[in-house]
């Protein structure tokens, strides 16, 4: 991703090896080439069959994880072609989502509206998401139930990577659904790689946040300053591995 991220010269002799992570990109000068850090070596662009620069919140989904347990806990059920954005009622948008980034330009969608959007795809298959501008609002529970965090949209389970938070902002208080609380709950498939955090500086909810997110490791290191609700954030997060500062 290359939002406000500076691609950094170097001559080939002096490209970094300590301490640079896989995926880090960097101007071969010697050679006037872009490269970038991947098993401990670094590699011209052009070797590798394709590379897509994303920029903004971007995340991976597969449209064709479509079976519901036996006892559904998902609402809203999408076929093997379609996603539904879990943008909510009462959001802030001023955006532009590109619904398939490995074929930039040609699926895209201009969003000023608040509440949910579902996608048709004109084939099943796994399609990079990304949003560019003002997305204030997140949330894959169904908090139209009278039974919330019981149920979740059923295209949080169609989640599979979570890559960059970009210009996304949770705020507002305990009653509506901009906060953080319940955004992720229930993307039992998603995995998050994001170096980013989204901006959380002005929520006062997390509870439930990363509910039954069984495959993630690791989470971003989140402003929780004006926070007053976090119970169950983690709740049955089989794999997490390690809580940023302040959570411990």
């Amino acid at each position: 991703a290359l939002d406000g991220v500076d691609i950094v010269s170097y001559l080939e002799h002096n490209l970094p090896v300590e301490n640079t992570l896989d995926g880090q990109l960097a101007y071969n000068s010697t050679r006037k080439e872009l490269v970038y850090f991947k098993n401990a070596s670094w590699h011209f662009v052009k070797d590798n069959d394709r590379i897509i620069l994303v920029s903004g919140f971007s995340f991976l989904i597969d449209t064709t994880l479509t079976t519901i347990p036996a006892t559904s806990d998902y609402i809203g059920e999408t076929t093997d072609t379609q996603f539904t954005m879990p943008f909510v009622d009462d959001g802030v948008y001023n955006c532009t989502i590109d619904w398939d980034c490995n074929n930039p330009g040609t699926d895209a969608e201009n969003v000023t509206t608040p509440g949910r959007i579902t996608h048709t795809y004109s084939e099943p298959g796994q399609y990079l998401i990304a949003i560019t501008g003002v997305i204030t609002g997140f949330r894959f529970d169904y908090y139209e139930t009278t039974s919330p965090n019981s149920e979740a949209l059923d295209s949080a389970k169609k989640m599979l990577e979570l890559r960059k938070f970009g210009s996304l902002v949770f705020t507002g208080g305990l009653s509506d659904t901009t906060n953080a609380g319940d955004s992720f709950m229930k993307c039992r498939n998603m995995i998050i790689t994001a170096p980013d955090a989204p901006d959380t500086s002005g929520s006062l909810d997390f509870i439930w946040m990363f509910y039954q997110n069984n495959n993630i490791t690791q989470v971003p290191l989140l402003n929780v300053s004006s926070a007053s609700r976090f119970w169950a954030m983690f709740r049955e997060c089989s794999s997490l591995q390690t809580l940023p500062d302040g959570f411990n």
